[in-house]
C-alpha cells in the first residue's frame, strides 16, 4: 500500500517583475514568502493526512489482532475438549468393563 499522497498542483505563477520598480521587487519578495508559507502549509497538511492514514491502518490492525486472538481462544477450547475426550477414551480402554 503506497502511503504517499499525489503532489498537489503548484501555485499559479506570478507575472514577471517589471525592471526598475522597487515596489514590484518588494511585492515579489512578499509573494515568494507567501508561496513558501503555502508550501509549508501544504507539506504540513500532507503530513497530517499521512498521520491520519497511519492511525486508520493501526486501528484496522488492532481490530484484526483482536479477531485473531478470539479465534485462537476458540481453537484452544476445541483442542482442550478434544484432549479431554482422548483422555477419557484412553481411560476406558485401560479399564475395560467386563
Amino acid at each position: 500500500m503506497n502511503m504517499n499522497m499525489p503532489d498537489e498542483p503548484p501555485p499559479p505563477s506570478d507575472p514577471p517583475p517589471k525592471a526598475g520598480l522597487t515596489l514590484a521587487n518588494s511585492k515579489d519578495k512578499g509573494r515568494a514568502r507567501g508561496r513558501d508559507l503555502e508550501a509549508g502549509a501544504t507539506a504540513l497538511r500532507r503530513r497530517r493526512l499521512q498521520i491520519v492514514r497511519y492511525l486508520q491502518i493501526i486501528a484496522c490492525l488492532r481490530e484484526e489482532a483482536s479477531e485473531l486472538r478470539a479465534e485462537i481462544s476458540s481453537l484452544e477450547s476445541i483442542i482442550g475438549a478434544q484432549a479431554d475426550a482422548i483422555s477419557a477414551m484412553r481411560r476406558n480402554q485401560d479399564d475395560p468393563e467386563d
